[in-house]
């Protein structure tokens, strides 16, 4: 669940969030951009508080309560989720190349 959130919403918060909304509006309608609310203009204290608060809660998720050996295997399980997760995403986006002909029945 870590890295699903990190994957789908780090860029979003961190990167390309304000720029991806126009084209998904043109695209898909008003309605497929609800997701960008908390991430675009001055909401939640501008872009560079999102970004701070997102790297602090990524890297406060480890309270330093357990032992060295668990905190290395559970970090090694969250990047290697990141980067499956990661792959798969881009698989998915590079694999759209239009909507179908039926997609403005269902948007």
């Amino acid at each position: 669940l870590v890295a699903a959130a990190f994957i789908l919403w780090g860029p979003l918060v961190i990167g390309g969030g304000a720029a991806l909304k126009p084209r998904v509006k043109k695209s898909f309608g008003e309605g497929a951009t609800n997701v960008f609310k908390d991430v675009v203009g001055t909401a939640n204290g501008g872009r560079s508080e999102r970004r701070r608060k997102f790297i602090a809660t990524y890297d406060g998720l480890r309270d330093g309560e357990i032992n060295d050996e668990e905190e290395k295997m559970y970090c090694e399980a969250v990047v290697k989720a990141c980067g499956e997760y990661m792959s798969m995403n881009n698989a998915m986006m590079l694999s759209v190349k239009k909507s179908p002909w039926w997609s403005k029945y269902v948007w």
